[in-house]
């Protein structure tokens, strides 16, 4: 997403005392540092001393830190148990994070994990175990405090990949509290006890052992082995060659009325097909979402609340959840599938991409993170689409007149 980087590069004075942390072996990083050292370079900034590479000997990624003379922190492969790993306390020390404190508050906490009895992550493990063994397999994840905001993501991503997609769990990104059903299991983080299935409190460094200790747990309950080898996902298309050319997969649909200039739909589903119009297109997705379990929105947009579309997308998230009365999760320039299950993937998806009023270059390349960032989503849409999903892509002309747009039409009846 170019947002965050433009904004980088129009403040000299905090691009100046920036470092760049690159961690884990993602095939867009090279990209990513390439943009980045392009915009030190035209404020005749050096950027040898500016990055730092965390990753595992031999991959791409720390053959390009060689090439480039970057430091490279060497560590091991990311795991679903990375949150005291080198991938999140290097660039945790280097913005000002107290690592040593933060060590010591979780080392403060293993002996309590080693008791058989009075053991929290024993119990949370087994009850997260138990529930998905009985059926309720969808974890809520809600009501997370002010002071931990990312908590939630965190723990629904550790939950993905140590259950290995045995455990579905989805983050409540806005709307009423999500009401009990059979399949879910709602865990409130830092409110509403005695209310939900669950309630998990506690300083951070305590809740990051104690939540690692209890994914391990509910990983065995429920037969998943966190650590054997999963398939790697297909690297993104490179912006300029044939493999992105093609914006999706999926036959175009052309809403009716004036959300017809604001925005462009596609989607291979019949029932999304059939819509007249886009009002009809958001109804359908509520509907659908309410059928299926839950609706993941899928927004390759700028995640600030003040100056991308972050409230924008988390206001939509909330009105549809009104509307179809089950969870809305939203995931930023990704998908998380049940990878390496054997169990039918879940869920509704509504891919959301847009225009950028200013795009960035990737130096070596042909074409711009905007076109990169296009052929991810065109890429997420074809695997959700053959995984026998619903998904409808939603493209903005504008972003902020088509979020408008979608929020008018969100609001429905709801």
């Amino acid at each position: 997403e170019p947002g965050p980087l433009l904004r980088l590069a129009d403040d000299a004075a905090r691009l100046a005392r920036a470092v760049f942390v690159l961690t884990g072996d993602d095939p867009d990083h090279e990209a990513a540092a390439r943009v980045l050292a392009g915009l030190l370079r035209e404020r005749d900034l050096s950027p040898a001393d500016r990055f730092v590479t965390v990753a595992e000997p031999g991959t791409a990624a720390a053959k390009y830190a060689g090439e480039a003379g970057h430091p490279l922190v060497e560590a091991p492969a990311a795991a679903p148990f990375a949150a005291l790993s080198p991938q999140a306390l290097v660039p945790a020390g280097l913005a000002g994070a107290d690592v040593a404190g933060l060590l010591d508050r979780a080392s403060a906490m293993l002996p309590a994990l080693t008791r058989p009895e009075n053991n929290p992550g024993l119990v949370l493990g087994a009850i997260l175990g138990g529930a998905a063994r009985a059926g309720r397999d969808t974890v809520v994840l809600g009501g997370y405090a002010a002071a931990l905001p990312e908590l939630a993501d965190w723990i629904a991503l550790l939950l993905t990949d140590a259950t290995r997609g045995r455990l579905l769990p989805l983050v409540q990104h806005g709307g009423l509290p999500v009401q009990p059903a059979d399949d879910l299991f709602l865990v409130t983080l830092d409110g509403r006890p005695r209310q939900d299935d669950a309630t998990v409190s506690g300083p951070l460094a305590e809740q990051l052992v104690v939540w690692e200790y209890a994914a391990a747990v509910a990983a065995y309950l429920v037969g998943a082995d966190p650590f054997a080898p999963v398939p790697h996902p297909a690297p993104s298309p490179v912006p300029g060659t044939g493999a992105d050319r093609s914006a999706s997969a999926a036959d175009p649909v052309s809403p009716s009325g004036p959300s017809a200039r604001e925005v462009a739909a596609s989607t291979a589903d019949p029932a999304f097909a059939a819509a007249a119009s886009l009002d009809d297109l958001v109804a359908e997705v509520a509907d659908r979402a309410a059928g299926e379990g839950h609706l993941t929105i899928v927004a390759f947009l700028d995640p600030d609340p003040v100056h991308g579309e972050g409230a924008q997308v988390r206001r939509l998230a909330a009105l549809l959840a009104a509307r179809c009365a089950r969870p809305v999760t939203i995931a930023w320039g990704c998908r998380y599938p049940a990878f390496g299950n054997d169990r039918r993937e879940k869920g509704v998806y509504l891919v959301l991409t847009g225009d950028a009023a200013r795009d960035v270059p990737v130096p070596g390349r042909r074409g711009t993170l905007g076109a990169l960032a296009r052929a991810r989503a065109s890429g997420v849409a074809r695997a959700a689409s053959a995984a026998g999903r619903p998904v409808l892509r939603l493209h903005l002309h504008d972003r902020r007149a088509g979020l408008a747009r979608l929020l008018d039409s969100a609001r429905g009846e709801a």
